[in-house]
């Protein structure tokens, strides 16, 4: 028996590549595509033609993808999200995060389009998307493990962007006060993102602070300050 008409929601922000991946799609010969370029129209075409399967671009204007991912799958739970990347190494450290969200996979735009339509194949035959590394990970939920040993496994360049980040500098802010691209920012922020099992900005710089307050209190505990006695308690020199 033939599979009904899948119905795939596209939403990116950046016009050539949405046409692109639409024109891709439609390939599929079932498949009827709808395109959203903001956040704020993805509610809109879902309530006029509920969606089998979405492509979202993770920074879509107007929305927190993530958090969009997880709160759509806890009402629609058969619902297929894939998030996008401008990069394979950026998909390849967001898979574990998004598949904490209820995600589908996470995929680069730097794939060949015959990638898509075989994406498109492997949803609709209720597989995912996901290495057997995060899945494992998922499984584990790594346990025993606490924030400061997460933070461990960040990278000297990852702590540096996180402190930033958590101070609430920008993106193209970060760039410029560490002297790396705009992109490698983005890079670093999703490897944060995987290490730390957050998936916003707000989350990571919560983590941030409260471990480095708790990093303050164990240190004034460990190395107390030298007591320095009345001036007349003071040796003479």
């Amino acid at each position: 028996m033939p599979m009904p008409a899948c119905r795939i929601l596209l939403a990116d922000h950046q016009a050539l590549f949405r046409s692109g991946l639409a024109s891709t799609l439609a390939a599929v010969s079932d498949a009827v595509v709808l395109e959203a370029a903001h956040g704020s129209q993805i509610e809109v075409v879902l309530h006029e033609a509920p969606c089998d399967i979405i492509f979202m671009d993770r920074y879509l204007p107007g929305i927190d993808a993530m958090a969009f991912c997880e709160q759509a799958i806890e009402r629609r739970p058969e619902l297929q999200i894939v998030l996008l990347v401008p990069y394979e190494a950026e998909a390849a450290a967001l898979q574990y995060a998004t598949l904490l969200q209820g995600g589908a996979g996470c995929l680069s735009k730097e794939l060949e389009p015959a990638a898509y339509i075989e994406t498109v194949h492997q949803l609709r035959q209720g597989h995912v998307l996901f290495d057997s590394t995060s899945i494992r990970r998922a499984t584990r939920r790594e346990r025993g493990q606490t924030p400061g040993d997460r933070f461990d496994m960040l990278t000297v360049r990852e702590h540096e962007v996180l402190r930033l980040v958590a101070t609430g500098q920008t993106n193209q802010s970060i760039a410029s006060k560490l002297g790396i691209s705009y992109h490698t920012v983005l890079k670093h922020i999703s490897n944060i993102f995987s290490k730390l099992h957050v998936s916003s900005r707000v989350e990571a710089a919560l983590l941030w602070q409260g471990t480095e307050q708790a990093h303050v209190v164990k240190e004034q505990v460990s190395h107390p300050p030298a007591k320095v006695g009345r001036p007349w308690e003071r040796a003479k020199v």
